[in-house]
């Protein structure tokens, strides 16, 4: 009969227990971190995630009849609208840069003259270098680019069906809605919101600081209100004039099916942090300033998430929105169910129209934005007089 000694055994002591840390020491860093969770695939790098997101784009025909190349890479685009981007921040940033490369084309094609459209508009943030510590919001105030993704979102679903079933019918109404109001309409405030931030009347936390021009001192011979426009108005030739011709789909799915049949949008090598993907670099638009005609007064700004646009094709408004208070509603038929609105749209709030020009048919939409932010600019001189 043996007898063992457990101290005997373990001459240098026990070994260590299986949950515990222990850390490893090198000769050049102190001490190598140790995970406490998985490694996730929105926790890599941007510009590889972005290039694991293009590789999921088939590069050859399917076994199946019906599985072309083509129809798979609309299928993976229509699965990046409605799935992968709405994983995470991580997931929406890099999905959104592809949807955009690929279909800001088609959108480019599809805007009237004399519209104009930049649904990219470049900041002067933009010079500098995003702080990896600050998590800013991956949704634009730019409004044009919520026009450019609803029009993704439509041409996706309806790329996909057609390919699907010959039953399906194209919406070309929706099209329509989206080129003859939503577009122009929302370039129209992001242009009011610029020229809004450069003259002080609007506030906005996105935009720098204007740099504050000092009134004019001849009082004697002020600058016309009308010099300024002239630059704006678009010359008279077949190149301008709106197109109001109808609206062809089939020609829209030509352009697409040509730029698809190729490879999908091509993946860069980095992709900046920002809460805008940008696709590609595009040459910014010089706004032109508001003149400054003599002394003017003060005026208090008013916010950029309460103004908006009302938008037809011969006469334009602006229109300030006051949230009322939240209030409840409840009745017997509910129960204990209460649902609180707030916002201009909940009980007490309220649409005022401060101002209202005419627009004629020619006329760009820049000038329509100037025209907007002086009459903004004199209808708040008098209610803060």
């Amino acid at each position: 009969m043996v007898l063992l000694d457990e101290k005997m055994m373990y001459p240098q002591g026990p070994p260590p227990s299986y949950y515990e840390v222990v850390p490893v020491y090198t000769t050049s860093t102190a001490a190598a971190p140790v995970r406490k969770y998985p490694p996730r695939l929105g926790d890599l790098p941007s510009h590889v995630l972005l290039q694991i997101v293009y590789d999921t784009f088939p590069q050859d025909d399917g076994y199946h009849d019906g599985e072309s190349k083509l129809e798979r890479q609309k299928e993976v685009l229509h699965w990046l609208v409605t799935s992968l981007r709405l994983v995470n921040r991580a997931h929406y940033v890099a999905s959104m840069h592809i949807l955009r490369a690929t279909y800001h084309p088609a959108y480019e094609s599809l805007v009237r003259a004399p519209y104009s459209s930049n649904p990219f508009p470049r900041r002067d943030s933009d010079s500098a270098p995003p702080d990896p510590d600050t998590h800013t919001s991956i949704f634009s105030p730019h409004r044009e680019l919520a026009t450019l993704d609803t029009f993704i979102a439509l041409l996706a679903y309806e790329d996909m069906m057609l390919d699907s079933t010959e039953l399906y019918l194209t919406r070309e109404e929706a099209y329509k809605d989206l080129f003859d109001l939503s577009q122009p309409r929302s370039r129209l405030e992001d242009l009011v919101r610029e020229m809004g931030v450069e003259d002080g009347i609007i506030t906005d936390s996105t935009c720098p600081e204007p740099e504050r021009v000092p009134p004019c001192s001849d009082q004697s011979n002020p600058p016309s209100p009308n010099e300024h426009l002239a630059p704006l108005r678009a010359p008279e030739s077949p190149s301008s004039s709106p197109r109001r011709t109808s609206f062809s789909f089939s020609a829209l799915k030509t352009s697409i099916r040509n730029r698809l049949s190729s490879t999908p949008p091509p993946a860069l090598s980095t992709v900046p942090d920002d809460l805008i993907p940008r696709p590609f670099p595009l040459t910014p638009e010089a706004a032109p300033r508001i003149p400054h005609s003599g002394r003017r007064l003060y005026v208090r700004p008013v916010p950029f998430s309460v103004v908006s646009v009302a938008f037809t094709p011969r006469r334009v408004g602006l229109v300030l929105s006051s949230a009322g208070p939240s209030s409840q509603f409840g009745g017997s038929e509910y129960g204990t169910l209460t649902l609180s609105v707030a916002g201009p749209t909940g009980p007490g709030g309220k649409r005022k129209t401060v101002a209202e020009v005419n627009r004629e048919r020619n006329e760009p939409l820049e000038t329509c934005a100037r025209m907007l932010v002086r009459a903004l600019r004199t209808w708040l001189e008098e209610d803060q007089a």
